[in-house]
């Protein structure tokens, strides 16, 4: 699916190549599209759902995720039937109320109860389809267990492309997380990008930064 095209910075280069992770370290780096021609490869199915809309709703302006959406992108191009869907539910609102099962996982997030978030996620297959920003501000009271069930399996592939939006701009400058430290911000925004890179992580290992509890301009994302 798609047409060739000639990479103009490592983001298409990533499309062009195939190359999950790498497409992912070009997106936190602000890396944009520089035309629709390489957007018309993300279709291709070494690109999960999660990946292709943090393309397009990080590193593509509005309107050419509109322009994605006319008969030319899909017949031009020769985008295909499931970058269409995808584009069209990025340009879709989020659910504004939670659903039952979404709010007692809420709940077990408000009150702290790390082995029943795992338990909804894990056994009841909930995934929050919408989602209530200030609840990321809890996060370091969560267990790293919990933690990494909830980004990585707890929340559906649009909304993990949004919150990694949200991580990656309260690492320039904090607006919505204030209750974070630099430190937290910088961990969660690296943990998101192994997430959506499809690395191997592990609720045992450090994640960097381990040390938050002292703010320091020397952190950096992708460590």
């Amino acid at each position: 699916m798609g047409i060739d095209f000639i990479p103009q910075n490592p983001l298409e280069q990533a499309i062009y190549d195939r190359n999950r992770e790498m497409l992912i370290h070009a997106v936190a780096e602000g890396e944009v599209l520089t035309t629709l021609a390489p957007a018309s490869n993300l279709g291709d199915e070494c690109f999960p759902d999660e990946v292709i809309f943090a393309v397009l709703f990080i590193a593509a302006t509005g309107k050419q995720v509109k322009t994605m959406t006319n008969g030319w992108f899909w017949g031009y191009l020769h985008a295909g039937e499931r970058l269409r869907k995808l584009t069209e539910e990025t340009l879709a609102p989020l659910p504004q109320e939670p659903s039952p099962l979404e709010r007692a996982l809420i709940k077990a997030i408000v009150y702290r109860k790390n082995e029943e978030i795992i338990r909804l996620i894990e056994q009841e297959n909930i995934k929050f389809h919408g989602f209530a920003v200030e609840l990321l501000n809890l996060l370091p009271e969560l267990s790293k267990a919990a933690i990494l069930t909830l980004l990585r399996d707890g929340l559906s592939a649009k909304l993990k492309a949004i919150i990694f939006g949200i991580f990656l701009n309260e690492t320039r400058k904090s607006e919505r997380l204030t209750d974070l430290s630099y430190n937290d911000r910088i961990k969660y925004t690296n943990l998101m990008i192994r997430i959506l890179a499809g690395n191997h992580i592990s609720a045992d290992e450090p994640w960097y930064p381990e040390d938050s509890g002292t703010d320091s301009d020397s952190r950096k994302i992708l460590s």
